[in-house]
């Protein structure tokens, strides 16, 4: 699929936001990644030049809300094996405060990958 024109995806089940599930249900994203629309797989207008994308045996549901992250903190797994909490929080703060404005940024875009990945909206 090409992210320039509209991206439409069917699945057996899609999970709306409001309302019951939908057997055999269809999403439409606009090309900016907008919501276009949801419903039924018949109901849901396949506009010319979209890309479709069966999920077939699947359910398609909104991503799942991380409302504390710490993005940021992405690629210090095992950098700080203290055992006890309060000497582990010093090493991360520490470990943070030596990280660059980039790698500061670079480490929060990957950690939004890692979290899209995983079906998570941060």
């Amino acid at each position: 699929m090409t992210p320039e024109g509209p991206r439409r995806f069917r699945a057996s089940w899609v999970l709306p936001i409001e309302g019951p599930p939908l057997r055999n249900g269809a999403v439409l994203l606009a090309p900016d990644g907008r919501l276009a629309a949801v419903g039924a797989d018949a109901a849901v207008p396949e506009p010319p030049g979209t890309n479709t994308l069966d999920l077939a045996e699947t359910a398609l549901l909104p991503g799942l809300v991380n409302s504390h992250t710490h993005l940021e903190l992405t690629g210090l797994d095992g950098a700080a094996p203290e055992p006890d909490f309060p000497a582990w929080i010093r090493r991360i703060i520490e470990l943070k405060a030596a990280r660059s404005p980039a790698r500061f940024l670079a480490a929060a875009r990957a950690g939004l990958r890692e979290c899209w990945a995983a079906g998570v909206t941060p």
